[in-house]
C-alpha cells in the first residue's frame, strides 16, 4: 500500500502531516480520527471489525456507535487502516 503524506480528513477538511486516520468503511475516503466512529461495536465483543468503521457523514440516523479509538482495534490490522 502506498502511504501517501500529507493528506486531507474528507470531513472536517483539515490537512495531516501524519499517519492518524483510517478509510471509512461505507464511502472508502480518508478520515481523521476525530470524524470516525465505530458502529454496533461493544467492547466486550473484542477487536472491532474494519465494516464497523464509519465516517461522521456516513453515520446513519439512529445507528448505535461510539467515537473511534485505536485502542478498540488489533494491532495487526493497524497498519492496514492507518496506512492512509
Amino acid at each position: 500500500m502506498e502511504i501517501v503524506v500529507p493528506w486531507k480528513c474528507h470531513v472536517c477538511l483539515k490537512d495531516f502531516d501524519e499517519l492518524s486516520g483510517a478509510i471509512c468503511s461505507r464511502c472508502g475516503k480518508a478520515t481523521c480520527e476525530l470524524d470516525l466512529n465505530l458502529v454496533d461495536y461493544k467492547e466486550k465483543d473484542g477487536a472491532a471489525r474494519i465494516d464497523q468503521i464509519v465516517c461522521n457523514k456516513c453515520l446513519k440516523e439512529g445507528e448505535k456507535f461510539i467515537k473511534f479509538e485505536k485502542r478498540f482495534l488489533s494491532k495487526s490490522s493497524w497498519g492496514r487502516i492507518f496506512g492512509i
